[in-house]
């Protein structure tokens, strides 16, 4: 009796067949393809494309916007890990720029790098500059520290 039993679980491991959902079917299947997909659902009127390979095998993809270029950067696997967006520094959000020049007053903000992750805010590497200093400034979480400072000529 518990031969039969056995037998009739044995053959009913062979009738499962596995149900595959839509979702499942329609993924990328390798890493170029999902960053693409990504990329496609999230930057669907980027203009100029352009895909790179790293030797790390991450993948990213470069894109202007006006002044800004863009750069989304994924994983070996495909997923994505941030962007970065580099632009003249009067594109800033003035109240950044309020809040970095309050701190440098005799500076100018020449240029930024923005970089958004899953973070809760990005952070912003900021070039500002005077008549005979170059700085290179941290923004994050209102949060300002020098990362260089560099005197000019």
């Amino acid at each position: 009796m518990l031969f039969a039993g056995l037998s009739c679980l044995y053959m009913g491991l062979y009738a499962f067949v596995p149900v595959h959902t839509v979702k499942s079917d329609l993924s990328p299947v390798n890493a170029s393809e999902r960053a693409k997909a990504h990329f496609r659902n999230t930057y669907a009127d980027a203009p100029d494309a352009t895909w790179y390979t790293e030797s790390n095998q991450s993948i990213y993809c470069l894109f202007h916007q006006g002044k800004t270029i863009e750069r989304v950067c994924y994983d070996k696997r495909g997923y994505w890990r941030y962007t970065l967006l580099s632009y003249p520094g009067d594109y800033l959000d003035k109240d950044l720029a309020d809040l970095i020049l309050k701190e440098f007053e005799d500076y100018r903000i020449t240029y930024v790098n923005e970089i958004r992750s899953d973070f809760d805010e990005p952070v912003y590497i900021v070039n500002i500059e005077d008549a005979g200093n170059i700085k290179v400034i941290k923004l994050i979480h209102g949060e300002i520290e020098v990362s260089q400072d560099l005197k000019k000529g």
